[in-house]
């Protein structure tokens, strides 16, 4: 149960990490499209 809880908040952590980095990408990248 606790594996199953840290495995998801790693995951969750991950997502919110790539979001955040794809937002910086795009806006660094591709002005236009914000």
């Amino acid at each position: 149960m606790i594996y199953l809880k840290l495995s998801l908040h790693f995951i969750f952590g991950f997502l919110l990490f790539f979001f955040v980095s794809w937002s910086f990408y795009l806006r660094y990248y591709y002005p236009i499209f914000i």
